[in-house]
């Protein structure tokens, strides 16, 4: 379906995590030119005070892919520097440790584990030294930690460090030590660079908490703290009815914000046809330019950030093998966007084949269209009924005698020759995953094809068929028969004389197929009108 080279971390066909990038060549995103912009800030900074930014982004939009190229950029940007001069770079997932009593113990036990040997003995024990007494000095932790004007979070960190208790040796108070620590810092050649990611993942309670942390030691000289979170839910973790200026305090900690910046529909347009590609492989779409209306009227409304591709990639790779040659591409990622997205629309069409598949019926009042249209639309939110009402008619042309008073009608060979969802006995594979005995799967059809080189091998194939019962009734003769008809326009002249004498050789089994098709119709009518009935027994 694509000539494009799959990533080396990808391979065809994988159900992959939601996994970031870590390269500025692996951007596919746009994010290029903000990560080197960060990138430059942070290998400017003289180091004389500390600094807290902030990156925002709603989830699945890659911050964290952001931030990873960020780090590169510096890193390739002071690939020339000497190694001892180099910013140090920190990473403290607090996500990994949201189920511990105390983050702040966490955060340190980072931090030491980090820095290692990477800076002078003054630091590390300054580090150790301040860590101790933050997570267990209960008598010092207020004067330190109650950033707020009247201290209304410093009982509550108190509280928990007390929890966490810890004897503590050293006599100094914390802001002597945090002086000390302050002086050995200025000292140093490097910076520290500590980001914190995924704090938007945590609960509000452990919110607070990093941004108490970081509030307390967020002024030290060459320290800078890049946080990760998206600010909404940031401030509705702050928020209390007690603390009405809450969302404030934010404020109070970061220096300077950043929004990720918006990323443009064509790039995720491109990473979706990508991860697609290493799904479905060289399968052939029958019609590029319906291909290309599909993807853009009913795929792409619904993919707004990189996890919204990511999911819906998994989905249809999850799928595929179920259904690979057994329906119509664009159709089967449309259908699986709405499974995906609009779970309600999803149910409602597949409970509808009827009202859906085949041709528009020329009996019917308008009243009972409008009626079923609002019905359709009743499943999703109302913003969103004009997106719905674009995409739907691409999949099923007769809903567009509702939505846009014009009627098509319609082929049903065409439609079942190319597997659409729109077609009545091709239907129920897009929702069951399966064919189940009412289809002839491509692989059938292929092998009935080889058949006809000898007229005694297709009679005797299409005997199999009949002989082969559905749970519903009859044989799959007629399964046969009908899947013939539909596909009778791609014989070639050249074989056309071959496939007459070999479908000549069965003429008289599907002559009593159809015979008998024809008496159960006929008996199933004369049922419904109650004449004839007691005779009818060919049923």
């Amino acid at each position: 379906m694509s000539n494009e080279t799959p990533n080396a971390a990808e391979a065809p066909g994988e159900i992959t995590a939601d996994r970031p990038r870590t390269k500025l060549e692996e951007d596919e995103l746009g994010y290029r030119d903000f990560a080197e912009a960060i990138a430059a800030g942070l290998a400017s900074r003289a180091g004389d005070d500390g600094l807290v930014i902030a990156v925002h982004g709603k989830w699945g939009s890659g911050k964290t892919s952001a931030v990873n190229m960020v780090v590169d950029a510096l890193a390739k940007r002071e690939a020339i520097l000497d190694e001892d001069t180099r910013t140090i770079v920190v990473r403290f997932n607090p996500w990994w440790f949201s189920e511990q009593k105390d983050l702040t113990r966490a955060f340190f036990g980072e931090l030491n584990a980090s820095i290692g040997q990477k800076l002078s003995v003054g630091v590390r024990d300054g580090l150790r030294l301040i860590a101790k007494k933050v997570t267990g000095a209960t008598d010092l932790v207020s004067a330190a930690l109650a950033w707020t004007p009247a201290g209304v979070l410093a009982k509550p960190i108190a509280d928990a460090i007390k929890a966490a208790g810890e004897e503590i040796p050293d006599e100094r108070s914390l802001e002597n030590v945090r002086d000390d620590l302050a002086k050995a810092l200025r000292n140093e050649k490097r910076n520290i660079v500590v980001i914190i990611d995924d704090v938007d993942r945590l609960v509000a309670d452990e919110i607070r908490q990093i941004f108490r942390l970081v509030k307390s030691v967020a002024d030290l000289p060459r320290v800078t703290y890049l946080l990760v979170f998206d600010r909404d839910i940031a401030v509705r973790a702050l928020e209390r009815p007690s603390d009405p200026d809450g969302p404030e305090w934010l404020e109070k900690i970061v220096q300077a914000s950043f929004d990720l910046p918006p990323v443009a529909q064509t790039d995720l347009n491109r990473l979706f046809v990508h991860r697609l590609s290493l799904i479905v492989g060289d399968e052939p779409v029958i019609d590029v330019v319906r291909w290309g209306n599909i993807l853009h009227g009913a795929v792409a409304p619904w993919l707004r950030t990189a996890r919204d591709v990511g999911r819906l990639a998994n989905a249809i790779a999850m799928a595929w093998p179920a259904v690979k040659g057994e329906v119509d591409i664009p159709d089967f990622i449309a259908i699986e966007t709405m499974r995906l997205f609009e779970p309600a629309l999803y149910r409602f069409i597949r409970h509808h084949p009827d009202e859906l598949t085949g041709a528009e019926p020329h009996h019917g009042g308008r009243e009972d269209r409008d009626a079923f249209g609002q019905m359709l639309l009743a499943t999703v939110d109302e913003h969103r009924h004009s997106r719905v009402k674009r995409a739907l008619p691409y999949l099923f042309p007769r809903l567009d005698a509702i939505f846009s008073n014009t009627w098509h009608g319609g082929d049903w060979r065409q439609t079942e020759r190319e597997r659409r969802v729109s077609s009545k006995r091709r239907f129920p594979v897009y929702f069951s995953l399966g064919l189940g005995d009412g289809i002839i799967s491509s692989a059938e059809i292929e092998a009935f094809r080889t058949s006809f080189d000898d007229p005694a091998k297709t009679r005797a194939a299409v005997q199999s068929f009949v002989d082969a019962h559905r749970r519903a009734g009859g044989t799959r003769a007629s399964v046969l028969l009908n899947a013939l008809m539909a596909r009778a326009d791609d014989v070639a002249v050249a074989d056309a004389e071959k496939t007459g004498r070999a479908l000549l050789a069965a003429a008289d089994l599907f002559l009593i197929l159809l015979m008998a098709s024809a008496l159960r119709r006929i008996c199933r009518c004369a049922g419904r009108s109650h004449s004839l009935s007691s005779r009818c027994s060919l049923s």
